[in-house]
């Protein structure tokens, strides 16, 4: 598929309902990631790491407080979390800490996040002919040919193919004849359905555009963007900030909710999002209530 991006379909405001927002949290550590394990829930406000038992309220346990840099290079493989750049590893059942003899990897500590997920998270470089994948407990490197930009944004579609935002095109590694041209958008960022229907991509202005993948028609947009996730049911779209989410329902490209999240917002089974209000506690709300 190889198309050129039509006009950008806003969202009839005037059909919407309308949606309180809340108070924006006050100043605190911005969430940079959370990852679920089992029945907890796992994250970083860069310093620490924490740990929540899936429970609305609940306070957080710190794994481990100090200086372990990147933020971003932390992974999960099995029963632990690993710094990929530092070789520090953390026990998530017996909440130790110790330094392991793991090969710092150049990629990691010099690239940027460029997607994470419970499946996936890639680093992407200047200058360079692929990206760097930690998927299935180890670390690989996907060709993603000749290129001089970096990659801003990726995503995994529900039939394992990854997906770039490069500049002004989204293309489909490995496969040339998959993508569509984002002319004049400069996507940041990407995230594709769980049916693989739709993708969202967000512009760097912030505008959040939602697309049908097979013929990248344009369905409604979204004035303020941030990092998009689909729910597993994929009814709705969240938009998270370091200055609270917005949900979307992916249908009608209306505001459901907002909540004030302090950075990443994590989509728990069903519709349930969680997320990090300012004072530490992990919140649940089921996005269609």
């Amino acid at each position: 598929m190889s198309a050129l991006l039509l006009p950008l379909v806003a969202a009839a405001s005037a059909r919407c309902p309308v949606v309180d927002a809340p108070v924006p949290p006050p100043p605190s550590p911005e969430m940079r990631w959370l990852m679920r394990d089992g029945d907890r829930v796992v994250g970083t406000d860069g310093d620490r790491v924490l740990v929540w038992p899936t429970r609305d309220g609940a306070a957080p346990q710190v794994l481990f407080e100090g200086e372990i840099y990147p933020a971003h290079a932390w992974v999960m493989q099995g029963d632990r979390l690993i710094n990929l750049a530092s070789g520090a590893a953390l026990s998530l059942r017996g909440g130790a800490y110790k330094a392991e003899a793991l090969a710092p990897d150049p990629e990691v500590a010099d690239g940027d996040v460029i997607h994470r997920s419970a499946d996936l998270v890639v680093w992407a470089t200047w200058d360079s002919d692929h990206v760097t994948a930690w998927q299935d407990g180890a670390l690989k490197q996907v060709p993603r040919g000749k290129a001089e930009d970096r990659p801003k944004g990726a995503a995994l579609g529900p039939d394992g193919g990854l997906w770039l935002a490069e500049e002004e095109r989204v293309i489909r590694v490995g496969d040339p004849g998959a993508g569509f041209v984002a002319a004049p958008i400069t996507a940041e960022a990407l995230a594709i359905s769980p049916d693989g229907a739709s993708m969202a991509v967000v512009a760097y202005t912030g505008v959040v555009n939602l697309f049908t993948l097979d013929d990248a028609r344009a369905r409604w947009s979204w004035p303020s963007g941030g990092a998009p996730a689909f729910s597993p049911n994929g009814r709705w779209l969240a938009l998270s900030r370091y200055d609270g989410a917005d949900v979307v329902e992916v249908s009608t490209g209306c505001l459901q909710r907002v909540v004030p999240s302090r950075g990443a917002t994590l989509w728990l089974d069903g519709s349930t999002l969680a997320w990090v209000d300012a004072e530490g506690r992990l919140k649940l709300e089921e996005a269609g209530r």
